[in-house]
């Protein structure tokens, strides 16, 4: 993936292969169930009500493996990056410590922190963490990026 990520500036991989590279996920449904509950985005524009979120800002050490936990922060983006609601702080509710404490969220990072902590070894990571959960509705469209495309 690395190869692919260094030449292309992506790589896809199958479930079955990112399941092999994480290994056994032996708390997945805790984890699945911190999406369960989450408040609702009300930071987009009125009839935009159909996205919940909740949000972490973690950092990884140059060659580490683990992350940290920041303090809690606004989510920032700007106004030629996000036509819809940049140029403006957005709070959301901090993700869950149990989410963050969680197996899988540790196999997930640590995975994340050995793959691109080698493309850029030199590097400290600041990252930002987003739980999104879009519902579609018969009123209501639910569009996971209202404002385009991501190029994040």
């Amino acid at each position: 993936m690395r190869a692919r990520i260094r030449g292309e500036g992506f790589a896809f991989a199958p479930a079955a292969r990112m399941a092999a590279a994480l290994g056994e996920l032996r708390d997945w449904p805790a984890f699945v169930a911190g999406w369960d509950g989450m408040p609702l985005d009300t930071q987009l524009p009125e009839g935009h009500r159909y996205r919940r979120r909740r949000h972490a800002t973690l950092s990884v050490a140059q060659g580490a493996s683990g992350f940290r936990v920041e303090a809690h922060q606004p989510h920032y983006q700007a106004l030629d990056y996000n036509p819809l609601v940049g140029g403006i702080e957005r709070w959301f509710e901090p993700m869950a410590p149990a989410t963050l404490a969680s197996a899988t969220f540790q196999s997930i990072l640590g995975f994340c922190a050995e793959l691109f902590g080698e493309l850029r070894p030199e590097a400290d990571w600041h990252v930002e963490c987003h739980q999104f959960r879009i519902e579609a509705r018969a009123e209501a469209a639910g569009l996971p990026t209202p404002e385009g495309v991501h190029r994040d």
